[in-house]
Formats: C-alpha cells, structure tokens, sequence
C-alpha cells in the first residue's frame, strides 16, 4: 500500500516519501519481517500542488469575470460562466450547456460569426467583432468579442469571451446626436464660433457663416494665420486687442469690438467673446471664442450719440431763448399793468364804464401773463441755474419751506405735520422748490367742508429716499394721475382755482433730474399722496 508521507531530511528539508512494504514469512507460514522500498515523491507532490491550485485560480478567475465567457465545440456550447448566463438571458450557466452557439446570436449578425468560428478553428487571430445578442424575451444586446482556438478532451474547441457595450453604444449614440445636433446648431447661428489652434498658428474649426461675416471663403479664412488676422483689424483697434488677448491668456474669459476688413473692402464691428485653453503646463495651446457682426449696433449708438448730442443742444438754446423772452417780456408788460393801473385811477368814479371794464380785463391779462412768464422763468432755470447736488438735510429744507408759507397755511386754516427727514443728495434750492410747489398746490386744492391736514414723512427704499407729501383735499381722478405733470395741464378752470399748471412739471423735472421719480396717489374727495425719491448720501 502507497501513503504519501511527510519526513525529514537529515539536513532538516521536508520531504514527501511514499512507501511501499512486502511481508517476509517463513515456510511455515510465521511472519518473520517486511521488506519495504521508499521513494522520494516531492516533486510530484509539488507539481500536483501547484496544478490543483492553478486550476482553482483558473475557475475562480472564469466564475468571477464581469465578462461572459463561452467554450462550444462542433458548434454547441460546453461551458458558460455567470456572466454568459445573464447576458444571454439565462437562468443558470447549465442552461446554456448543448445549446448550438449561433442560435444566441441575432440573425442579421450570423453568417459574419460563422466566418470567425471557422477562422477560430483555423487557429487564425480572429478580429474583435460587435455583434448583437438575441435574448429569449426578444431584446438584444450589444456585445464586442473575440474567439480563440483550444484544446479540449483532445480535440479542438473554440473558447469566446464577450463584453457587454450596450451602455458604451448607447453613449456614442448619444454623443454623435449631441454633435450632430451641435452642429446644426452651430451651422445655423448668425454667430460665427471658432477654436484657434495657437501652436499650430491656425483655425482648427470655423462655423460656417464665418463666409458671411468676414466676406471671405469658408477654407481661405480658415488657413489664416494670427498675423494674416490682425492685419485685417483697423489700425486704431489693433492695440485694444492685442492689449486684451496678452490679459486673457491665461485662460480667463474676454471680450473686445474692433473692426474687421470685410471682403467688400469695408470694416465691420465684431464682437469677439472668448477664452484661452491651456495645456497640463499651463501654456495656452487654443482660443476659442464666438463673433457676431455688431456694426448695426454700432451704427444705432453712433446716429443715437449725435441725436443726444443735437437734442441737448437744441435744449440749451431752448432753454437760453425761454429766458432771454421771458426776461425780455417783463420789461413791456410791467409797462402795459402799470399805465392801464394809470388810466384806471384817472378815469375816476364817473368814467366810461366800458373803458374801465376794458382797462381791468387789460390789467389782469398782463398780470396772468406776468405769472405765467415768471413760472416759465422758474422751469427754465432748474438747468441754467441748477447747482451741484451735496448732502442737504431735508428737515432744514422743509422747516424754511414752510416758514414762508406761513401766511397762507394759517389763513387756509391747515395744520402741517412734519416726520423725521434725512439727508440726502440734492441742490437744496432745488429740494425746497418741490417742498413748496407740492405744500402749495395742498394749500390751494383743500375742501371747503373740511379742515386741511398735511403731513410730510419719508422712508428708505434701497440707494433712495422715499419721501411722501400727504394731504385730506379734493383729491384726484385715476385717469388724470399722469397728466398733472405734463405743463400747462390743468384740471379746473382759473376761476375756481388760480394758476398756470407749470407746478407738478417743476416737480417732475426737478426730481428727474436728481434721478429720481415722483408719482401720485389719490381718491377723490379724501386726498392725494405725492411721492418722490432723492438719492441717499
């Protein structure tokens, strides 16, 4: 009998010996001993070891693979691994034992898989091939593979493993219809997109409609080099763009207009917004960007930059001949009030009646006229006469304010209330003219029935002061609110209330002028609240 048994050298080295013994007996049968040879088997032992534990890895390795892996032979499948069974569809790799191999494959697909196996055979490298999976619910599966020949109980086997790219196909898929409809995209703007290539000193990609702006073909604007490029920008725009590309180079994004030497000879404005790329070194490798053809735009802000500029001067002429008429118009009607006033005293009691009717119409037109000249004066010199804006307290302004309105709040029997102010940006002549025009105009449209209360508060909205003029008179009608600050608006006759309807349009314009707006609220009957802002200090 044979048994493997570990010993020991002499020299300490294990060793596996297997034995073999023969009993010895005498001729009478009695045992008299055991003849018994001993052999060295180490090797073997080792060498069956090591075969054992390679073909543990081997399946561990086969069972454990994300990739499916097949052995068919004569065309049937021997051998499948996990992986094969849930590729395939199937419940256990046992399943797919005995089945014919070209069955799993889609029929489209076959004949190409057929040409593989044979060349598989043939021991010849077989290409990597995608093909499609038929699975027994009717879905397929897209898979990349190869074959290889092996033997197999003697006779050859072809051993294939396969590798499930449905994700990665659905992602190309996705990726070439992004491309695809990035370039559409890109094909149909008006925009021309491009990526310089800085090392190669070329455009890797232009847009198409590049033709179209530049005035040049699509292939011949392609190849320009960056010196060819800045050529063709105008001379008094070359340093701006040098200027701005040498700041964005490291890859901070940037915009610069210059003009570009179309093809017709003419120079277009550009927009050219647009970023450098840099390498793992942090060399700026690329630029690329987006153009669009602003010379429209610049055109509109050219003619809009000489219509301001001949409307503020048309202003100031306006403005100069307003107050060099109306100045001049004081002079003779001072004249006419007073000689009319003359003859009006020497025509006595027993004067003509029609005379002295017709001596106090020409006397009180020119007074009229003399309040709408002075109006007109004050209207005008908001601008000839305007100072700079400087910290003014409000609360000085208003106290001054009606400190001269004294008179006409205690003969109109009003009560003015007056919250906290503050200080704000504004010329202060300027603020206290809005004081007075919106407390006057509260003084002069009160209610008969009605005691007259006024109250003056402001509030903080954002950079601004919010400033609100209260009062409990006539009120106004929704559908008047934007028309009382247009000049010479009015909404009543002058025999019931006095005035030239420049005062609200004082206010607006004063108010406009700091960079503020003023607006009204109001319910008629009860009263109207007039709000303005004045920017904070």
């Amino acid at each position: 009998m044979r048994r493997p048994v570990l010993q020991h050298h002499r020299d300490g080295r294990p060793l596996i010996v297997e034995g073999h013994a023969v009993p010895v007996r005498a001729p009478d049968g009695a045992l008299v001993g055991y003849v018994a040879a001993v052999l060295d088997v180490t090797a073997q032992a080792r060498l069956s070891g090591d075969l054992a534990e390679s073909e543990a890895k081997y399946r561990n390795l086969v069972e454990l693979s994300p990739d499916a892996i097949l052995i068919h032979q004569h065309g049937a499948i021997v051998f499948a691994n996990p992986a094969a069974a849930r590729l395939v569809g199937a419940a256990a790799p046992d399943d797919l034992v005995g089945r014919p191999i070209i069955e799993i494959v889609d029929p489209g697909a076959r004949e190409n898989v057929e040409w593989n196996i044979t060349a598989d055979l043939r021991g010849e490298d077989s290409p990597i091939t995608m093909v499609e999976i038929l699975r027994p619910d009717g879905t397929t599966v897209s898979v990349q593979g190869r074959g290889a020949c092996i033997p197999l109980r003697g006779r050859p086997a072809v051993q294939v493993v396969l590798r499930d790219v449905s994700e990665e196909k659905r992602a190309e898929a996705e990726l070439r219809e992004t491309g695809e409809r990035l370039r559409n995209v890109l094909d149909l703007s008006r925009d021309a997109v491009y990526r310089f290539d800085l090392v190669a000193d070329r455009f890797d990609y232009v847009s198409p409609v590049a033709w179209t702006l530049t005035g040049n073909p699509l292939e011949e604007f392609a190849a320009f080099s960056l010196a060819e490029l800045l050529v063709r920008i105008h001379t008094d725009d070359r340093g701006t763009v040098e200027a701005i590309t040498a700041e964005a180079i490291g890859g901070e994004n940037a915009t610069v207009e210059y003009r570009f030497l179309h093809g017709d000879g003419s120079y277009r404005w550009f927009s050219d917004h647009f970023v450098g790329q840099t390498d793992e070194d942090g060399r700026t490798c690329y630029r690329g960007g987006v153009v669009r053809d602003v010379t429209r735009e610049h055109e509109d802000r050219e003619a809009l930059r000489r219509f301001a500029e001949d409307l503020e001067r048309s202003n100031e002429e306006l403005q100069r001949f307003a107050y060099v008429a109306s100045h001049d118009l004081q002079e003779p009607l001072r004249s006419i009030v007073s000689f009319s006033q003359l003859l009006e005293r020497r025509l006595g009691e027993d004067g003509n009646p029609d005379v002295r009717d017709f001596l106090g119409f020409i006397i009180e037109g020119g007074v009229r006229i003399q309040v709408l000249i002075q109006d007109l004066l004050q209207l005008s010199r908001i601008e000839t006469k305007a100072q700079s804006a400087e910290p003014t307290d409000a609360g000085r302004v208003i106290a001054d304010v009606l400190g001269a309105l004294e008179t006409s709040i205690r003969e109109a029997g009003a009560t003015v209330e007056v919250g906290e102010l503050p200080v704000v940006m504004a010329d202060p002549a300027q603020l206290a003219q809005v004081f007075s025009n919106l407390v006057g105009n509260a003084l002069k449209y009160r209610r008969p029935d009605a005691p007259l209360e006024v109250r003056v508060r402001a509030e903080r909205v954002g950079p601004s002061w919010r400033f609100a003029v209260t009062d409990t008179g006539i009120g106004i009608e929704a559908e008047y609110f934007d028309r009382i600050f247009v000049i010479f608006q009015r909404l009543h006759t002058r025999e019931v209330y006095p005035g030239t309807g420049i005062g609200l349009a004082v206010v607006k314009k004063i108010v406009e002028r700091h960079g503020g707006r003023v607006r009204v609220e109001s319910v008629p009957g009860e009263g109207s609240t007039f709000y303005f802002t004045m920017p904070a200090v």
